[in-house]
């Protein structure tokens, strides 16, 4: 095919914004389509390769795929590798584990549905997971293995007959794109079948100008341009994504390929050698780029600087370029590039593939090597850092998933205190039942990320909005029986209730966007129902955080021997949604009690993350399990418990 540099200028304009995006500036919240850019490229690029090849009759699978190890596996492994010594030197038991099963995903290109099984891509912990940035690979290599099949067994179909297939096939996953996308977002971001239209956007273009000769268009591809520019500076994590809101950067994407022709000011533009040889860089790039960013967090006690993350996402270009000029490009041009066969290509593709597998298996099997040595010269099993930021979740995993009337949930016959909410509660669970008088027994019912309120509720999948909505109506219809529940105590963050970014739904279908009027009435209304059933009721605050993981915090200085004290943190520097969610609350005291958390972790204008080395957090805002049994000793959080059940 005919080279055509503005395709590689393209790749730059989608490598940058992806890069700066995972540094986390703000000014550029809508990086990750950048990576839709580069899908509507490799459906573009690799449908013209193969299709060509098919009308000349000298495709080759062997021939195809040899050239995709080629392209792919170097840089891939040379990763892999440098990544998982990283990792064995500075993960954490669990974290390494977690890293081996990702290792196997990438091996086997199924790494978009492993990390969709593990977490959200917008979800902080997916920015400690070095190896996330793959799912996109293995879309595409999916995407290679059913194309060249497809342009092989349609070979005798006429032109027209090939583009209403292609675009039959891109309509259908555009359609399951746009229906899943609420019902279930995540599978929707990571799949092939709802990411496969946007690289047959880029088939459609292949096969539509082998056909017709290229027309430019200096508004079009500007306008093209301008897509892709204001989905990168518009969008955020809130835009629900993949939706139409992708088409476009897609769409963006496509009229440049089919009207930036040779002369044109976007391509004179994508022409210029800086932005050609970023492309040409572009994978190498993206590889790099996150295994940085996620060490430079990971090797730090304190959320990395913006300043810093983006220093480290510059550095990745040199690394990519290196990357490219000795580990890309000696496998493609060359003298070791022609002294190897197509069979020594496979071999070898074959050998770093289970050297991959076996890494990943390594660290799975062994539960993340917990004897490794800490720089305090402690093992990680001596320094018990996994149980001291264990997930709390109060008494049991059984306990978090719901309404239930489960034994276990509760901590004897008869309890009077129910304690109802999300994960917050969860935390506060252990110091409840720690500060209760003898013979008051507790029951449990949680959901995480579903706060106790009983008209609204935070929109986030069809299904988890459903689900809270549901458990939320069956605890409040559960206490109308008159179970024996004379006190209810309310605990989440509170803040998604006035948050502007996100979505509130009430109980009759209307939304509205987070706001404090709806916050305090929503939760007045809670209390108030409940106190109409002549339940006394009581909110226990979330705990004072200052917006970076203090579990994190606490783990490194461990890890290294040093004072926990350095986590501590300042009450006049506590993240905006405490702030919120304090304010919140102080609007409703005059309604219900509030036992206020900074209060007892608080003293003198320090907050402790720890007392007498217990983690009192396991991460930016929950308390540990030791955290939670410490706070139901202090005696100012066991006076107003007992109040609560007296008054």
């Amino acid at each position: 095919m005919k080279y055509r540099p503005e395709i590689d200028g393209l790749r730059t304009i989608a490598i940058l914004p992806v890069v700066l995006y995972h540094a986390n500036l703000s000014w550029i919240q809508g990086g990750f389509v950048g990576v839709d850019v580069f899908f509507v490229i490799s459906g573009y690029l690799i449908t013209t390769i193969i299709a060509t090849d098919v009308a000349l009759g000298k495709f080759s699978l062997r021939r195809f795929y040899e050239r995709r190890i080629r392209r792919i596996f170097p840089a891939l492994f040379a990763v892999a590798l440098v990544t998982s010594m990283a990792a064995w030197l500075w993960m954490m038991p669990s974290d390494l584990r977690e890293y081996g099963k990702s290792l196997l995903g990438v091996a086997l290109f199924l790494s978009n549905y492993l990390f969709y099984r593990e977490t959200g891509y917008f979800q902080p912990s997916s920015e400690l997971m070095p190896m996330r940035h793959t799912w996109s690979l293995a879309v595409e290599e999916q995407f290679y293995v059913v194309m060249p099949l497809l342009l092989m067994t349609t070979a005798a179909l006429a032109w027209r007959g090939r583009m209403a297939l292609v675009s039959t096939l891109l309509a259908i996953s555009l359609a399951a794109c746009l229906t899943n996308q609420a019902g279930n977002p995540d599978l929707t971001f990571y799949s092939i079948h709802t990411r496969a239209w946007e690289m047959l956007a880029g088939s459609f273009c292949a096969l539509w100008l082998m056909q017709h000769p290229l027309r430019g268009s200096n508004a079009l591809s500007a306008v093209g341009l301008a897509m892709i520019a204001f989905a990168v500076f518009t969008f955020d994590k809130a835009t629900p994504f993949p939706s139409a809101w992708a088409l476009i950067p897609v769409v963006g994407s496509a009229l440049i390929i089919l009207f930036a022709s040779p002369g044109g000011l976007v391509t004179r533009m994508l022409s210029l050698p800086p932005i050609v040889g970023i492309g040409l860089i572009s994978f190498s790039v993206y590889m790099w780029h996150q295994p940085m960013i996620t060490f430079a967090r990971l090797t730090a006690s304190h959320e990395p600087s913006v300043a810093f993350l983006t220093l480290v996402a510059a550095a990745s270009f040199p690394i990519g370029y290196l990357s490219w000029r000795f580990i890309e490009q000696p496998f493609r041009k060359g003298p070791i590039a022609r002294a190897l066969s197509q069979r020594a290509i496979f071999v070898a593709g074959g050998a770093a593939t289970a050297l991959i597998l076996a890494m990943g298996l390594l660290f799975y099997l062994s539960n993340g090597s917990p004897n490794r040595m800490t720089p305090s010269r402690q093992t990680f099993k001596d320094l018990r850092i996994e149980e001291r930021i264990a997930v709390n979740t109060g008494l049991g995993v059984a306990c978090r998933r719901g309404f239930t009337l489960d034994e276990g949930c509760a901590t004897g016959a008869d309890p009077t205190v129910l304690v109802w909410g999300d994960s917050y509660a969860m935390h506060t669970v252990a110091a409840v039942v720690s500060a209760l008088p003898s013979g008051v027994a507790l029951r449990q019912m949680a959901l995480p990320s579903c706060g106790p309120i009983v008209s609204v509720t935070m929109v986030s999948s069809a299904a988890e909005t459903e689900a809270c909505a549901r458990f939320n109506d069956a605890v409040l219809e559960w206490l109308g029986t008159d179970p024996g529940i004379e006190t209810v105590v309310l605990s989440s963050p509170f803040a998604w209730l006035a948050t502007p970014s996100l979505t509130l739904r009430h109980d009759d279908g209307t939304q509205e966007p987070g706001n404090m009027a709806t916050a305090v009435k929503a939760l007045a209304e809670t209390i108030e129902t409940l106190q109409a059933m002549d339940l006394r009721v009581v909110v226990i605050s979330p705990p004072p955080n200052p917006g970076w993981d203090i579990g994190r915090c606490l783990s490194h200085h461990a890890q290294h021997g040093e004072s926990l004290s350095s986590c501590d943190f300042s009450h006049d520097a506590l993240s905006a949604p405490i702030d919120l969610a304090y304010e919140i609350l102080r609007r409703v005291e005059i309604l219900a009690p509030v036992i206020w958390l900074d209060q007892e972790i608080c003293a003198n204008g320090t907050c402790r993350a720890s007392a007498d080395n217990v983690f009192l957090y396991r991460d930016r805002g929950h308390l540990s399990n030791a955290g939670s049994v410490w706070l139901g000793a202090q005696s100012g959080f066991r006076g107003a418990i007992e109040d609560s059940i007296r008054n």
